[in-house]
């Protein structure tokens, strides 16, 4: 009998533990509307078909609903039916069905009693980014002599590192990044890096043509400023500012596809690459 009392003894002690630990695993899980933080890929085959992120270093945010608010939208129907399922920190591959996979990486949540504090604190720090921003500006004012004293020497070396594109010899250093802008990075910044989503970035570049022909040298006028809204200059402006930190020197060269923007302000030649000499000045992030 005092064994068999043991065995039970161990057996609702085991359970106790078990219950327990699920207890506290579920209670590190997001339920409905909490607001949480991750990524989301949908793969078709080897193909990127969707993805939740728009800019390295950006994370997607939603509030968990029921999955039956997004009927008809297979994609977002199981994003809601996985989220609970996982623990800040997991990584979960599951099948859609039509060759497609999804690919969901939970970063961290917020409870939704505590979304008023998290609001409340993130206009705090949306208050000293702006007081930071005006001060920013200021200097950047106070420094443009500085800047423009350079511009010739900056065109001076731009020129050069075309030439050196041209005869393949910098052909083994340079990388690639999405979306097929190749680089080298000639000095590497300590600052900060640009978050696309809250930041206001500024840079000094020269513009050229493959053959050495100078197309745009910002030292001459003013930095370019890149912040929420984009960079309506040209689309490898707001591509490139969140790859490298505050401080850095790089060599880019931009597929045409790449080159232009909106207002046109850099008047590349149809179908010609775009050689760009780089200098990430300033990012402030929130």
């Amino acid at each position: 009998m005092q064994f068999n009392h043991l065995i039970i003894t161990c057996f609702i002690w085991v359970g106790s533990v078990v219950f327990a630990c699920q207890q506290q695993h579920s209670a590190n899980r997001p339920a409905l509307n909490d607001f949480v933080f991750y990524r989301y890929e949908v793969y078709q085959g080897d193909s990127l078909v969707y993805t939740a992120v728009k800019e390295p270093g950006d994370t997607a945010q939603t509030f968990v609903e029921d999955p039956a608010l997004h009927i008809g939208n297979d994609l977002q129907v199981a994003l809601m039916k996985q989220l609970p399922q996982l623990s800040p920190g997991d990584s979960i591959v599951f099948d859609l069905g039509n060759n497609r996979q999804g690919r969901l990486h939970l970063l961290h949540f917020i409870r939704r009693a505590d979304y008023p504090k998290y609001i409340e604190e993130g206009n705090k720090r949306r208050a000293i980014f702006e007081e930071r921003l005006e001060v920013i500006k200021a200097e950047m004012n106070n420094q443009e002599p500085f800047y423009r004293a350079r511009a010739q020497a900056v065109a001076d070396s731009a020129v050069y590192y075309a030439k050196l594109l041209r005869e393949g010899i910098l052909d083994d250093q340079m990388k690639t990044f999405a979306p097929g802008i190749s680089y080298v990075l000639l000095k590497k910044g300590s600052g900060a890096t640009a978050n696309k989503r809250s930041s206001w970035t500024w840079i000094h570049f020269c513009g050229l043509t493959p053959d050495g022909q100078i197309l745009l040298n910002t030292y001459e006028v003013k930095p370019v400023v890149v912040n929420r809204r984009g960079a309506l200059l040209a689309p490898w402006v707001e591509k490139s500012v969140v790859q490298f930190p505050e401080g850095s020197q790089v060599l880019l060269k931009v597929p045409y596809s790449m080159a232009f923007g909106e207002e046109s302000n850099v008047p590349v030649p149809v179908g010609s690459d775009l050689i760009v000499l780089m200098e990430i000045i300033r990012a402030n992030n929130m």
